[in-house]
């Protein structure tokens, strides 16, 4: 998709979700393409076929102007290195939050948000581990028994239960064992209104993708089976319906 069906893409889902969208910037260089306001809430959206081509001096340009404009920064593109941007995955590039085209209409359209965050090495989720920990005890399974079915340490499935992230693969197994949806959903619109924007402006760690983060990370991610999980996951949604169920598939997305 070009950048600039990619650009009309996005605005036709911020004025679907009931966004007033500003013209399209102009100014070289170009730190941003599009701010868009609902209410109080404000983005502002910075639109590239590849997200790799958003370097550090881009980035932080990025976060500077969000950060005063108090509005959340999001990059839409379509490509991480050699892979296609998973639907209902979010990537993080330089403390920024990206995804893709699908997942953005999903959230803002259908107010089912993403599920799942990439890094290198794979697909992570975030689990709520305090019904993990209901989940275990009503069943009378000991840290040692669930450790013992999932291959892993007692002191990984402790972790779990006080809010450690795991992969997408460990976190499919562990509802399935439950039979219950255990995995929290992410708000596109909750990061970079607080601690993200400030790290990104520290120039003391400018510069360092985060290695792991609440809402997102850099990365590939490679084919995976993210429709298989979070059949009623926990978590805000871009909208008060609060939807959390699986990712959704539906045809009538742009793209």
């Amino acid at each position: 998709m070009s950048h600039e069906r990619l650009l009309q893409t996005v605005v036709s889902v911020l004025i679907m979700a009931g966004y007033n969208v500003s013209e399209r910037c102009k100014m070289r260089p170009r730190s941003f393409d599009l701010i868009a306001r609902k209410g109080e809430t404000i983005i502002i959206v910075k639109i590239v076929p590849h997200i790799d081509s958003v370097g550090e001096e881009s980035a932080h340009n990025f976060a500077f102007i969000a950060k005063h404009l108090n509005a959340t920064p999001i990059i839409i593109g379509e490509k991480a290195r050699d892979f296609e941007l998973e639907r209902g995955a979010v990537y993080l590039r330089y403390g920024i939050i990206a995804t893709s085209s699908t997942t953005f209409y999903d959230f803002f359209v259908d107010n089912v948000p993403p599920l799942v965050y990439a890094q290198p090495g794979g697909l992570y989720v975030n689990i709520n581990g305090s019904k993990l920990r209901e989940l275990r005890e009503s069943r009378n399974m000991s840290l040692g028994d669930l450790a013992g079915s999932l291959g892993v340490s007692r002191r990984t499935i402790s972790k779990y239960e006080s809010g450690m992230s795991t992969t997408l693969d460990i976190a499919i197994r562990l509802e399935e064992i439950f039979d219950s949806a255990i995995v929290e959903a992410i708000n596109l619109l909750s990061h970079g209104s607080a601690g993200g924007l400030e790290a990104l402006l520290d120039f003391g760690g400018k510069g360092k993708d985060s290695k792991r983060s609440k809402t997102g990370a850099a990365g590939q991610a490679g084919g995976s089976e993210i429709a298989g999980i979070g059949a009623g996951a926990t978590g805000s949604a871009a909208g008060e319906s609060g939807k959390g169920t699986a990712l959704s598939t539906s045809s009538d997305a742009p793209g």
